[in-house]
């Protein structure tokens, strides 16, 4: 189907408009309207403001009809074949937009067609590679219906195997953390979590190695606390005096406690059911004792 517009023959003749005096007209008005700028109007001087503006108005209604009439002549049926022009351009711009809106609607239904085969065949190459469909980055070149298929394949295998290689070396990375984390004795999940968001092993590395000292010398305070605490409570029980089953110090009064075993995190590795697990937790806590777990 196809629609052609008969090309249009204008006929037209330039006009040619002369209107002697014109220049001095202007200049004329030029002139009274600046003679007459500073004119003030007060009761004095009232009348004649009316009558200048009275003739001010009449002179540019006589100036404004002379266009009108001058451009009716000039332009003649002009406007009334405008508006048909006008007219027809609106019927074929309006059908045209009509046939767009149904040509796009097309348009998308085979890009979603294609988009389905597409993303078919991304499933497809991500299951032999071994890999998950989602990761893979889809180019909007491949929904171009001029696009080669096999280069469109070839693609996205690429992108698959790189995928794989990344797996693969995170999969060795973690493995190396777990492995390093047994040696040092410390829990790898949060710095397997710190792997996955994208921080380099090294970096990763380095922050375990930070908190396995962090750890060292928080030991080792709380080491040196509880022997200064064990030589105070022995030079308090040194000086104390008896009385009956109870040491008490002679300066204060107070009787002298026994110095309680300090205590310490343990990590315990148990493998039992969910029951088990609840049992055990509420038997300890039978001794005041601060539990903390998690399913590994």
């Amino acid at each position: 189907m196809s629609f052609e517009v008969t090309d249009l023959k204008v006929e037209t003749i330039p006009a040619q408009v002369k209107m002697p005096g014109l220049k001095e007209l202007v200049k004329q008005v030029e002139n009274e309207v600046a003679k007459n700028e500073e004119f003030l109007v007060v009761p004095e001087t009232y009348a004649a403001a009316k009558k200048l503006r009275a003739d001010l108005n009449k002179g540019a209604e006589k100036i404004k009809r002379t266009r009108i009439d001058t451009e009716k002549i000039l332009l003649g049926d002009w406007p009334e074949q405008a508006e048909l022009m006008k007219y027809a351009e609106k019927l074929e711009k309006g059908f045209s937009k009509k046939l767009g809106d149904q040509i796009n609607a097309v348009d998308e239904a085979k890009r979603q067609k294609k988009l389905e085969m597409v993303n078919h065949e991304i499933q497809v190459i991500a299951d032999e590679v071994g890999v998950t469909a989602e990761k893979i980055e889809l180019d909007e070149h491949w929904l171009n219906k001029t696009y080669q298929w096999p280069k469109m394949q070839e693609e996205i295998r690429v992108q698959a195997e790189a995928i794989r290689t990344q797996m693969e070396l995170l999969a060795a990375r973690e493995q190396q953390l777990i492995d390093y984390a047994k040696r040092v004795e410390v829990e790898p999940d949060g710095f397997i979590a710190m792997l996955h968001k994208g921080i380099s092993f090294t970096e990763v590395k380095d922050n375990m190695d930070v908190a396995v000292e962090t750890r060292r010398l928080r030991q080792e305070a709380q080491k040196e606390a509880q022997e200064a605490a064990k030589r105070k409570h022995d030079e308090e029980v040194a000086n104390a005096k008896k009385v009956g089953d109870k040491l008490i110090n002679e300066e204060t009064g107070e009787v002298i406690k026994p110095l309680e075993p300090a205590k310490k995190n343990f990590l315990f590795k148990l493998r039992m059911t969910d029951e088990e697990a609840i049992r055990m937790i509420e038997y300890l806590k039978k001794f005041n004792m601060y539990v903390a777990h998690k399913e590994v």
